[in-house]
Formats: structure tokens, sequence, C-alpha cells
């Protein structure tokens, strides 16, 4: 990469795959994955970032983003230490990387990593804010005031919902959904919970347009507005350049 200091790079650490997208002010961004191997997750990430020389250079920023299953939502003015404890507690087994993020809504994220992987992170992109795969989730829900219930499928196994009401995130969660059906099933669930009117609130899909149309066919039975988006931001959109 010519002159890397003129470009960002955001990086998403997904399950099986590492995914980036290089930006720059006035040439096309570039976007393209590495497979993440088998085995021990921090030797697989390490390996496929020392497999993938591009990533190494020296960029005006860095941002990561990481796929964790091991994460809780507090408000982000509690205290980190609070935070942290607050994972341990909810979660069993915690003995990896414990880290802090706040997003919109005055919302916190704590969230567990392999241990070891936030060091790596911190030598090889020198310290970059690492947060977890629901942030950009919710970002993107708060940059859209009109949409009550968005639904993020990032391929056809998995499902990301975040919910708002009147200025306040009511949900935000991952689930595992091998088909249409779990996703719709979750979907329901969820926007029962938090009271999401079927009549007049707004639904948004984004993220695998496959995925996506296939719970779209489903949920304009059950909802009147329900509306599928090709525009989101890396790495709601994971499309290769």
């Amino acid at each position: 990469m010519k002159h890397p200091e003129e470009w960002t790079l955001t990086l998403f650490i997904g399950l099986d795959a590492l995914y980036y997208r290089l930006e720059h002010d006035t040439l096309e961004p570039v976007v393209d994955r590495t497979p993440i191997g088998d085995g021990e997750r921090l030797t697989a990430v390490e390996n496929a970032v020392y497999d993938t020389p591009v990533l190494l250079d020296d960029y005006q920023s860095t941002k990561v983003i990481v796929a964790t299953s091991r994460f809780a939502l507090t408000p982000a003015e509690l205290p980190e230490p609070l935070r942290k404890n607050i994972l341990r507690t909810t979660l069993s087994g915690v003995g990896g990387d414990v880290l802090t993020s706040d997003t919109a809504w005055g919302v916190g994220f704590v969230f567990e990593l392999p241990r070891g992987l936030r060091s790596f992170l911190d030598r090889t992109f020198i310290m970059p804010p690492v947060v977890p795969h629901l942030h950009p989730v919710i970002d993107f829900l708060h940059s859209h005031d009109e949409v009550t219930l968005l639904a993020h499928c990032p391929d056809g196994e998995h499902l990301d919902l975040a919910i708002q009401r009147e200025g306040t995130l009511q949900l935000a969660n991952t689930y595992t959904c091998p088909g249409a059906d779990d996703a719709l099933f979750y979907t329901l669930q969820a926007a029962k919970l938090t009271g999401v009117d079927a009549l007049s609130d707004k639904v948004m899909l984004v993220g695998d347009e496959e995925a996506c149309t296939r719970l779209k066919t489903r949920l304009d039975e059950y909802f009147k507005d329900v509306a599928l988006t090709t525009d989101a931001p890396f790495p709601l959109k994971l499309e290769t350049s």
C-alpha cells in the first residue's frame, strides 16, 4: 500500500475470517477478507493477520471490531471496574481479556476476548480502539431515528437485533439462527418483549442480501413497514471490492 499514512483501517475479526476496509479521502475504498484457520483462537487470529501483509502498514488510524458472544450491556456512566465485575458475575468462566466500550444512548458494553488478543492488537496496531460487533449495529440504529427495530443479518446463520423507542435503547442481542424460521422467531419475540407496534413502527434489515431477503419475506406477514437497505457501513455489509 502506497502512502498508508493517508489511509484509515477498519478491521473486523469475524468468526471465520478477518474483514478489512481501507479508506482514503480521494481514492476508492479497498475491502477484502482473509480466512481464520481452525485451532486455538488467539493463534489463528495472529496467523491470519500475519498472512495479510497489507494490515501491517502504519495507517492514519485503525479501529478493530470483534465478533463475540461474551458481552453484557451496562450504563456507560458506571465505573469500568464495576462494569467488568458485572460481566464476571453474569457469565460463567470468564478468563479472557475483559474490555469496555461506550456507544449511543448512554449504553456501555463490557465484553470478553480470548486471553492475549488485546495485547496482540495493541502491539500490532498501536493500541487501537476495540469494540464488539454489536457496537456498529447500535450506532447505525442511532443514526436512523425513524427505525424502531433493526435486524442485521451478517450471514445465513446469525442475527443481530437492536430496538429503540423514544430515544432509548430497549434491546440489543445476537442470536444463532440456522434458518429464516429461527430468525423470524427471535425477531417476533424481541418485538413482543419491547412493545414494537406492527402497524406503525418501522423495521429495517441490513447485511447479507440473501439472508435479509428471506427474513423480509417472513416479516412482511407481521409488520406493515419493513425495509431492506443496502446502504449500510462496514462491517454491517461485508462485500469485498
